[in-house]
């Protein structure tokens, strides 16, 4: 007998199918895993950044000295100022507490380390401050989950 009869060929080709359909499948159930284990926690992840939501209440550049009043009669400053401040206020206008960690302050694009410590309850305002050796226009910007506010500062001359 030469060859293998067509019994065993049909077998075999049967065979060879049901492997082939069960690699596939487990290749693909594990995909399909994969990619809704991910689209799931992308949802969560931008649901619960639409809930912490802020809002720049207000926003300015100051001469640090200025806040002291060192000045003459005339108006004329004592003591020059050697830095700036930035005095910034926010509000969680979202439904959902913001940890301090969640909130980056930028000026000019880079980032102020160390300026909001307190977490901010839903519907609550802080107020916050920094220095600063920056002059003229600014850009400061605050993140949040929910995303960026910014506003353009003009900082005074300092010596």
């Amino acid at each position: 007998m030469k060859g293998i009869s067509a019994v065993l060929a049909t077998v075999l080709i049967v065979v060879i199918t049901v492997a082939i359909i069960g690699l596939a499948y487990g290749w693909s159930t594990g995909l399909f895993k994969i990619v809704s284990d991910t689209s799931e926690e992308s949802t969560q992840s931008a649901v619960g950044g639409i809930q912490k939501q802020i809002e720049l209440v207000a926003a300015k550049c100051v001469d640090t000295d200025s806040i002291t009043g060192l000045a003459t009669g005339g108006g004329d400053v004592i003591n020059p100022p050697k830095s700036n401040s930035i005095v910034f206020s926010i509000k969680n206008i979202g439904s959902a507490k913001i940890i301090s960690s969640e909130i980056d302050v930028f000026l000019n694009n880079s980032l102020v380390e160390n300026v909001v410590s307190d977490d901010l309850d839903v519907g609550t305002t802080a107020q916050y401050h920094f220095t600063t050796n920056k002059i003229g226009n600014v850009e400061f910007k605050v993140n949040s989950p929910a995303g960026a506010v910014t506003k353009d500062l003009i900082c005074p001359p300092i010596q």
